[in-house]
């Protein structure tokens, strides 16, 4: 619900533009949508402002510069190398001070698996008195037992914040740390007509007869697993009946770009196997616009933006039924949910031979809208802004001192 008056919002994240990625995306897209709706909104975040790195923008949507209105509060702080997160003593006091001297009506701070700037934020808000929402944005697989040690140091489970986690899957886990919690969804969100792209002709003629194009979009790092989709492609290959080929094609680029190239080489999977690099956003709809369906192999996947891209351009969506895209596909409905490689590569076929399925799935997906819109999910920030408003003034529970190990293992700074 929204308040009369506008709010002064922060929003709290360790990683922002000009790196770009998952988080930094979403936090820069949550900042417009809060601007465009009249309120103030400043991104505290200790990212250096000068472009580091290589680019790893795979979907292309944001712009390397915030959004306009939007203040951005760089705190100085020591950087850890390569990783690029605070780290040292220093972090908890400055960020207590831009909170304390930004007179704001609710701090939003964004976690993934190691945020100390996020989380010494959300505890400074406490003792600031400010409403306070955390929202996780990754998998934590098997750093929930680093988060665990860390809520036996600060006992992040007992302050008055609001939780919550991009999918259900992630909330699944949080429940899983601390019971009692009870952990909302705030999902990623995007503006379906954005991705929406014209039917395709049944036989257009710069297409091949007889070739299936899968499309994928995903960064080439280990966790996002592109060596496994390149083995996925060669089970495909072989399963296929006689007379009907695949093409796989691959938008995004990162550390491991290299190996996966030796990887389709060894594999002589050349003609199959295409790494497009880093695409904008209009490139990646001309990419859907061409594909026939969309498959992303990650498990560690907390929501799987681009899979929604995908899926409100119309393809089916071949995911992990343990990954977070399984939050808005449905087995048969927007796509196929796989259990495994094998079942992934099975699924990609079923898709590639059945054509009444296919665009079934298809004409079903170009004509529902999905609940992820960022109309739905900003009234949804709205409402959980003034849930944490109203929770205003509660006390912060006193914590036990952590055994020593546990103490070295969760230290904030």
């Amino acid at each position: 619900m929204r308040r009369n008056r506008p709010l002064r919002v922060a929003l709290v994240c360790d990683w922002y533009l000009p790196r770009v990625g998952g988080i930094e995306t979403h936090v820069s897209d949550l900042a417009r949508q809060l601007a465009s709706a009249g309120h103030a909104v400043d991104i505290v975040t200790t990212a250096a402002g000068r472009r580091t790195g290589s680019r790893v923008d795979v979907r292309g949507g944001a712009a390397l510069r915030s959004p306009a209105g939007v203040r951005v509060v760089r705190l100085d702080v020591p950087l850890l190398p390569r990783v690029e997160i605070a780290c040292g003593p220093g972090i908890r006091d400055a960020v207590g001070a831009a909170l304390a001297a930004g007179g704001y009506d609710v701090v939003h701070c964004h976690t993934s698996v190691l945020s100390p700037l996020a989380f010494a934020a959300a505890y400074r808000a406490q003792a600031l008195g400010l409403p306070c929402v955390v929202t996780h944005h990754s998998v934590l697989a098997r750093s929930a037992r680093v988060l665990s040690a860390v809520d036996r140091f600060v006992g992040w489970s007992r302050w008055p914040v609001l939780y919550s986690a991009v999918s259900p899957l992630v909330a699944d886990e949080i429940r899983e740390l601390a019971p009692a919690l009870d952990v909302r969804v705030l999902p990623n969100a995007i503006r379906p007509q954005v991705w929406a792209v014209p039917p395709r002709s049944p036989s257009p003629a710069d297409r091949e007869p007889g070739v299936v194009h899968v499309a994928s979009v995903m960064r080439l790092a280990h966790r996002k697993r592109p060596r496994a989709l390149v083995g996925i492609a060669e089970r495909v290959v072989a399963e296929l009946p006689p007379g009907l080929r695949v093409r796989f094609r691959i938008a995004g680029d990162g550390p491991a770009r290299s190996i996966v190239e030796r990887q389709i080489r060894r594999a002589g999977l050349e003609n199959v196997v295409e790494l497009l690099g880093w695409r904008p956003r209009a490139a990646l709809r001309a990419l859907y616009a061409a594909s026939d369906l969309f498959v992303l192999p990650s498990v560690l996947e907390s929501f799987g933006i681009a899979a929604l891209e995908a899926r409100c351009a119309g393809l089916p969506v071949v995911a992990m039924r343990r990954a977070g895209v399984a939050g808005f596909v449905r087995h048969e409905r927007e796509g196929l949910l796989a259990e495994d490689d094998a079942d992934m590569a099975a699924q990609i076929v079923r898709l590639a031979t059945d054509e009444q399925l296919r665009r079934a799935i298809t004409r079903h997906n170009r004509s529902t809208i999905p609940a992820e819109t960022w109309d739905a999910v900003l009234a949804r920030h709205e409402a959980l802004y003034a849930e944490a408003i109203a929770m205003r003034g509660l006390p912060i529970p006193q914590v036990r001192p952590a055994p020593r190990r546990a103490r070295a293992a969760g230290r904030l700074g």
